[in-house]
């Protein structure tokens, strides 16, 4: 027995000093024992450093400082380990490109979603410490999938990896597939960090039929095409849109992006533009944090531009992309709460603070909102003139966003306005909040309210003098608003506004 302890001993410390040297791993002071000099090291360095990792002993030739001799006498004393460049997010990254690709051609309603489900692709988080509400978000996962999940958690049992997920009673193949992505199973050190992400997009395509006759309609009696919008300021050479957009994330928890958007028709980062442009982007700062106090919180904190949802977003959802019917398959959800919001949603996006809090089936939301937002105007003091003292006829989000002096000056063209659009008409305040209890996994009962305050009033003109002022030509007023009662009616009834004789 003695004598086999020596044997080993023996062999540990031949091995040691004959062991080979990592040419991708090792340090300076390592590559000091082979038989080269300070340059050829300086050399393999530099190659490491500054142009490849080795794939092999035998890239050492491609150092002009390294001869086949030398390679000859450094072959027993080194050796190339694989090395991977890619640090774990760059990784990931390259394995779902195709799920990146697909979320950065959204646009419109599930434009802000995206930019969120980005980071759950990049840095997924653990399914076994999500809430209802953050599983049911991810897109493609039906309610009966998150509550196979829950009832499963219930049970005090914890889903070890994809296999586990997928033999998870009453979860769905495509559910369990379509989760695996964004989620993983056991806690990992996070990485101090910092991601940065730019998006760019630039859009040349012509304006829409429904677009273009709009602004070629005349906007006074007897009007030819110069008194038009689109005579009069050229439409038909309009710029391209161009949008850029900026996203940061630290650990996870830090985040915050910005959103600079021309749309279609307005001068690219003109000087004015420049001026103007912090008040008319889109940005926000959120803080997002775990927390074990008497069990596990989440806390998320919001400055800036924010989207918030709740119920099933007839409760409260603010887009300009507003759909009242979310399947759950696709891409077509919401994403319950609070989130970052820098999508291209102007009229209906909130802009202040808000806190998102989530304890095991209870949660509450606090929230606050000051906005300027682009209305028309209605001149409710029959003064002749569109002015501050005039009421409000609605929202309006522009096809063009045409600057108030434009917006004059086109009006004083055509003798005057009764009603016009205008930017930044209407202060606008919300301060709301929400509260929902879950008694038992997939049943949630809460409520949620607000209050909206504007600094004018909203009036709806009588049908009469409504149809005069959205149709000042007075020779086709009339058939022009049987056309839009025609097109209103048929959305309501499925039955003829005459029915001919039978025989």
């Amino acid at each position: 027995m003695r004598k086999l302890l020596y044997i080993v001993i023996c062999l540990i410390i031949v091995s040691g000093l004959f062991a080979t040297i990592d040419l991708n791993r090792a340090t300076p002071e390592e590559l000091k024992t082979l038989p080269i000099s300070s340059s050829q090291i300086d050399d393999i360095i530099d190659y490491r450093f500054h142009i490849s990792f080795f794939g092999s002993i035998y890239d050492l030739r491609n150092i002009e400082s390294i001869d086949q001799k030398t390679l000859n006498k450094l072959k027993p004393l080194v050796t190339v380990s694989h090395y991977n460049a890619l640090d774990e997010a760059e990784a990931r990254r390259n394995e779902i490109a195709y799920l990146i690709e697909r979320l950065g051609s959204n646009e419109g309603l599930q434009e802000g979603m995206s930019d969120v489900w980005e980071d759950y692709l990049l840095s997924p988080r653990n399914i076994n410490k999500l809430a209802f509400s953050e599983i049911l978000s991810l897109p493609n996962v039906s309610p009966i999938d998150v509550a196979a999940v829950m009832k499963r958690r219930a049970y005090g049992d914890t889903l070890a990896n994809y296999r586990d997920l997928r033999h998870t009673p009453g979860i769905s193949y495509y559910g369990a597939k379509n989760m695996q992505n964004y989620v993983f199973y056991q806690d990992k050190p996070i990485s101090q960090k910092l991601f940065i992400d730019y998006q760019m997009k630039y859009n040349d395509a012509p304006y829409t039929d429904d677009d273009k006759e709009m602004y070629m309609e005349s906007m006074a009696e007897g009007s030819i095409k110069p008194q038009t919008y689109w005579g009069l300021y050229n439409m038909e050479y309009d710029r391209a849109e161009v949008m850029h957009k900026f996203r940061a994330r630290f650990k996870n928890e830090w985040k915050a992006g910005m959103l600079l958007n021309s749309e279609k028709g307005q001068e690219y980062l003109s000087n004015e533009q420049l001026e103007t442009a912090f008040d008319n982007s889109k940005y926000f700062l959120g803080f997002e944090k775990e927390i074990d106090l008497l069990g596990r919180n989440y806390l998320k904190f919001y400055a800036g531009n924010y989207r918030a949802t709740f119920g099933e977003g007839l409760v409260m959802e603010n887009t300009d992309y507003y759909s009242p019917r979310k399947t759950g398959f696709g891409f077509n959800k919401r994403i319950l709460g609070i989130i970052g919001d820098v999508s291209r949603t102007q009229e209906y996006a909130l802009k202040g603070f808000a806190m998102d809090w989530k304890r095991n089936n209870l949660n509450a939301v606090l929230f606050f909102s000051k906005d300027k937002k682009d209305a028309v105007i209605y001149d409710s003091n029959s003064n002749g003139k569109i002015d501050d003292e005039d009421d409000v006829f609605s929202y309006i989000s522009m096809t063009k966003r045409f600057s108030n002096d434009e917006l004059l000056y086109a009006e004083e063209s055509y003798g005057g306005v009764t009603i016009a659009p205008r930017l930044d008409a209407l202060d606008e305040q919300i301060i709301g909040g929400h509260f929902e209890y879950a008694p038992f996994i997939g049943t949630h009962i809460g409520f949620t309210g607000y209050e909206a305050v504007y600094d004018r009033d909203f009036v709806i003109p009588e049908e009469d003098e409504l149809k005069n002022i959205l149709i000042p030509d007075i020779e086709t007023a009339e058939e022009k608003w049987k056309i839009t009662n025609n097109e209103v009616s048929s959305l309501y009834s499925t039955k003829s506004n005459e029915i001919g004789d039978r025989d």
